[in-house]
């Protein structure tokens, strides 16, 4: 399970415990699974601001904000 939070915290949860946690920024508005064209997923969050940021349980891949 993956949730975020008003704190822009995202955490990780399986078999009842907690796997990981990450301190994205804002306050988190949505989570999605993405397949990349070489089958490999990642997690994108998106926040308040409106910056996105892609990333797997091992480290941040990206990050860009949607403002202009």
């Amino acid at each position: 399970i993956l949730v975020g939070d008003a704190d822009g915290m995202v955490t990780f949860f399986a078999r009842q415990q907690i796997v990981d946690q990450r301190l994205l920024g804002k306050s988190i508005c949505k989570l999605v699974r993405h397949q990349s064209i070489t089958g490999d997923y990642e997690l994108v969050a998106g926040d308040i601001t409106g910056t996105l940021t892609g990333f797997s349980l091992a480290n941040d891949l990206w990050r860009t904000s949607m403002e202009q």
